[in-house]
């Protein structure tokens, strides 16, 4: 995957810049590498794992640590049908990023050039429950705990607690509404906002929301309307921000 972003200033919209260097694609990367999908079933059993490794390659920009790393994901899954319109499925995965120029924070929050490079390590669990209405329409509930340790003396560490909902439903032969959305809550054990002490403990709550309508005018042609809403709250306002996203296009299904 190839990602190209411009890196603007949110105070006044212009590009970023350290001094007369130009920082606008410090978040430009290539990331490459392996990933394997298994799954099977056996009756109304269902399990399943998957595999990543990955290199993130970005843009060198000097004055600034670059975001390169190391990601590894490792994770497995079980499902029960309980009958042929209900499931119930459990997913845990360990995953890992490794920076190789980015360095720890200290407990205080301050970086020093001579501590550690940063690596997150992540254990998710989640349960997921669906239930068919209908031939054409379903549901499903969520919830997922991920706990994040910062390996250097765990100043970024956090629980994060995700509570999600979804809806499908097929309208007749060419309408389709997909909608779904979720609230998550971070819990900090060391970590301040603005990474300063007298600022008080950091804080973070989101909450997502997408629809998205779908009307398909001939077998692989279709017109897309898809509408995102987020909203979120934090003691740092570095990370405080609403954000609406709307796009109309068109799919073409092979």
């Amino acid at each position: 995957a190839q990602s190209n972003e411009v890196y603007y200033d949110p105070d006044d919209g212009t590009a970023r810049t350290i001094g007369t260097n130009p920082l606008d694609d410090r978040f430009d990367y290539l990331r490459y590498g392996p990933e394997l999908t298994y799954r099977q079933g056996w009756g109304a059993f269902g399990a399943g794992f998957r595999i990543k490794a990955q290199l993130w390659n970005y843009e060198d920009i000097e004055d600034v640590p670059e975001f390169d790393h190391e990601y590894f994901h490792i994770g497995t899954h079980v499902q029960y049908r309980f009958t042929p319109t209900s499931l119930l499925r459990f997913d845990a995965a360990f995953s890992s990023r490794h920076f190789g120029d980015r360095r720890g924070r200290d407990l205080d929050g301050s970086i020093d050039i001579a501590n550690e490079e940063l690596r997150y390590d992540y254990i998710d669990l989640g349960v997921v429950a669906r239930q068919r209405i209908t031939r054409n329409m379903w549901f499903g509930i969520e919830y997922e705990r991920r706990d994040r340790k910062d390996q250097y003396v765990g100043y970024n560490n956090y629980l994060r607690d995700g509570y999600g909902a979804e809806f499908h439903w097929d309208i007749g032969q060419r309408f389709e509404i997909e909608m779904e959305g979720q609230y998550r809550l971070y819990s900090y054990d060391n970590a301040f906002a603005y990474n300063n002490t007298a600022a008080g403990p950091k804080t973070l709550e989101t909450v997502d929301g997408r629809i998205r309508a779908t009307y398909r005018m001939t077998r692989r042609l279709s017109l897309v309307l898809d509408a995102r809403h987020r909203e979120t709250e934090s003691t740092d306002a570095r990370i405080q921000y609403d954000r609406r996203q709307y796009v109309l296009g068109v799919r073409w299904e092979q």
